[in-house]
């Protein structure tokens, strides 16, 4: 996504390596029922860290992350035959709504 000067709804979005500190915050992030079944963990850290994650930033600001793989599967969803490629975008709480993901 490229953002565009002459538009306040348009973001510049860059991936970055996903870092032990921002895998941290996510554990911290805590949403809205009914979203909150996405809220953080102890164990989110660990996970985060695991290479199939990268971090969104908006400049310099950690906004979300992506992960790929078994991680990203919907519950409920097709199972693993080889041919699809599990996506899941996590955006920060404050961050929703935004169009951000």
């Amino acid at each position: 996504m490229s953002g565009d000067a002459g538009d306040p709804t348009r973001v510049a979005l860059r991936l970055a390596p996903m870092t032990a500190a921002l895998a941290a915050e996510v554990a911290l992030w805590r949403y809205a029922s009914p979203d909150d079944v996405h809220d953080g963990t102890p164990g989110t850290p660990m996970a985060l860290l695991d290479g199939n994650h990268v971090a969104i930033m908006a400049g310099d600001e950690f906004v979300g992350f992506v992960g790929i793989g078994g991680e990203a599967r919907v519950r409920g969803g097709p199972h693993d035959d080889g041919d699809v490629t599990d996506v899941a975008i996590g955006i920060r709480p404050d961050r929703l709504g935004e169009g951000i993901g």
